[in-house]
């Protein structure tokens, strides 16, 4: 039993570790992956919180700070999937007037930068009658083109023209 002990103890500590390296304010990936699995880490703790002590009292100070970081751990990140769990209060009212209708057509497509026949997609956009268009990689000569062609019946638009293909447009 003694190394089931062990097992769960390191467990513990890596949940949190877990919970503390997010704080830290930076974009490197092994750093924000671990904004992602806080539901699987919660339950980790909570199964160390349970089984660990019952395999084995708490016998000195680290088991004792052990427990209290699990402790911590499992309120540190219920607050951050608490919102989302059964029961919790939503964010957005349901709607109870008259829909006049409840869809939304939204047209995506990536118009390959190198690929310039804007009039055939003009056409399918006019034919499609979307509510929104999603255009991706769009650069300068695209996004004036499909603004130029599309003023008329979408007037609002957000663009952001990139010559690396990673350019973005959205029409409304």
């Amino acid at each position: 039993m003694g190394w089931l002990s062990t097992i769960l103890s390191g467990i513990g500590a890596l949940t949190v570790v877990a919970s503390i390296i997010p704080i830290w304010r930076t974009t490197r990936w092994w750093v924000r992956i671990w904004d992602f699995p806080r539901f699987q880490i919660a339950l980790l703790a909570l199964v160390v919180l349970v089984v660990a002590p019952v395999l084995r009292s708490p016998a000195g100070l680290f088991d004792w700070m052990l427990l209290g970081c699990l402790v911590g751990v499992l309120l540190w990140q219920s607050t951050w999937v608490g919102p989302y769990l059964p029961g919790a209060p939503r964010a957005v009212k349901t709607c109870e007037g008259v829909v006049e209708s409840n869809r939304i057509a939204l047209l995506t497509t990536n118009v390959l930068q190198k690929n310039r026949d804007v009039d055939r997609l003009i056409a399918i956009i006019r034919e499609a009658d979307p509510d929104l268009i999603l255009t991706v990689e769009v650069d300068q000569w695209w996004a004036e083109r499909l603004s130029e062609g599309l003023t008329g019946r979408y007037p609002n638009k957000i663009s952001y023209p990139l010559s690396n293909g990673y350019g973005l447009a959205l029409f409304s």
